[in-house]
């Protein structure tokens, strides 16, 4: 798993780790009566938390100067999908720049007012405050409504929980630019793939198992070729839950969801496709720097740990 390199220096992106390009990781926690975090590492559903984090802390709040921010997002959390949307005081939603999805910068920047983030998920978003008079307040808001571990329910929270405050401070000088263009996209050429592989991700007997099989170190479950593309067709089938399904060792590109187009923000390089329930993907893969052992597996937590997970060797 990788977060997006910093661009080239031509493509002046707010930088400055820690000072104007910061690292937002969302999670969601369970806890009990008496205030005590609660794990159970036998239980192989998940679930999902009744307090919402930010970098560790309960609604915290980010002084902001008047300029452009780079905000590295990621879903941190067990099973808990969000949607997340910059919302001010009157619970009205604004836009914001969208420019890497799961460590791999977009071929050109989206203006966009919504981002869905499954388990792992990345997305890089650019947030401009000097369109707002210093003392204004805004908000990180997720409005996805979930409230059990097996998929959001499609409801749209309002106002939806305000997870990060961000309170807007006078203008500063700012150098950063976000350009028309951000990096080149290869040309994607399904008739390059001559192999088809297809992975069922499952429920069987309570369990979580893929092509009907649990994971198995010892068991090579594909063995594709070095700089050999291949189309890998992954399957939800497990009786209405979600799943998002990360690949190791190298980025994908996501040909068709249910037979369609994928959405803008998930046309570029991705390591991690959130599957719904009956949803049915084609991803281009292509491994191209490195042999050896390797996983795929769903990124809920729980069903990870419970054996959804494949090997793959990539081979000579």
């Amino acid at each position: 798993m990788q977060f997006a390199a910093t661009a080239p220096s031509r493509v002046r992106l707010p930088s400055g780790v820690g000072r104007y390009d910061i690292p937002l990781i969302l999670q969601d926690k369970k806890f009990d009566s008496g205030v005590n975090l609660g794990y159970n590492q036998f239980e192989s559903e998940g679930f999902v938390g009744n307090l919402f984090f930010v970098n560790g802390k309960v609604h915290p709040y980010f002084k902001a100067e008047g300029r452009k921010y780079r905000f590295r997002l990621i879903n941190g959390s067990l099973a808990r999908y969000f949607e997340m949307y910059l919302g001010d005081e009157s619970d009205r939603f604004h836009n914001f720049t969208f420019i890497a999805s799961d460590g791999n910068l977009l071929e050109r920047p989206l203006t966009l007012q919504r981002i869905l983030l499954g388990m792992a998920e990345r997305a890089d978003i650019i947030v401009d405050f000097s369109k707002y008079p210093p003392g204004t307040k805004l908000y990180l808001v997720n409005r996805l409504e979930q409230i059990d571990p097996r998929k959001p329910t499609g409801k749209l929270l309002n106002p939806g929980i305000r997870m990060l405050r961000f309170e807007v401070g006078p203008r500063r000088p700012d150098n950063s630019v976000i350009p028309a263009y951000l990096r080149a996209l290869t040309p994607i050429d399904r008739n390059a793939a001559k192999i088809i592989r297809s992975f069922r991700f499952e429920r069987n007997n309570g369990q979580w198992s893929i092509n009907g099989k649990f994971w198995n170190p010892e068991r090579v479950d594909a063995a594709p070729k070095l700089n050999v593309p291949e189309i890998w067709k992954l399957q939800s089938d497990s009786g209405g839950w979600a799943h998002p399904i990360h690949v190791h060792l190298d980025d994908f590109r996501i040909l068709s969801i249910d037979g369609k187009p994928p959405p803008p923000e998930w046309r570029g390089r991705k390591d991690v496709l959130s599957l719904l329930p009956g949803d049915a993907a084609e991803i281009l893969v292509e491994f191209r720097d490195f042999t050896g052992n390797y996983m795929m597996h769903c990124h809920q937590q729980a069903h990870e740990d419970h054996a959804m997970m494949i090997r793959f060797d990539v081979v000579p």
